[in-house]
């Protein structure tokens, strides 16, 4: 009787501990998209703010970006070269275009 109880505790809070099972696992970690694309002139801000379940600050207003879609993002292939739009971060963290490209790609 004894061993039947703590073997019910036990099945208990590891039952508990488990949770919802088609809830994503929490680890700490905000899953975004890549922020940073490799340019012929070094590494580069995508945009000027995160594209996460919440928006947080990550380039300063003034700040070169790469005016890049996140469709355009999620299609392109990692290793591949493309041509970006250089562009420039505003007070409200828009990454608005210039009229200058660079080489770019997906590291």
């Amino acid at each position: 009787m004894h061993c039947l109880f703590w073997h019910t505790v036990l099945f208990a809070i590891i039952a508990c501990s488990l949770g919802d099972p088609k809830a994503p696992a929490n680890t700490g970690f905000v899953s975004c998209i890549n922020l940073f694309w490799e340019t012929s002139a070094g590494r580069t801000t995508i945009g000027c703010k995160h594209e996460c379940k919440e928006t947080k600050q990550v380039t300063n207003p003034g700040r070169q970006c790469l005016a890049l879609s996140l469709e355009a993002q999620n299609k392109a292939k990692s290793g591949v070269n493309y041509t970006c739009t250089l562009g420039e971060c505003d007070a409200e963290l828009n990454c608005h275009p210039t009229e200058l490209f660079i080489g770019c790609w997906k590291g």
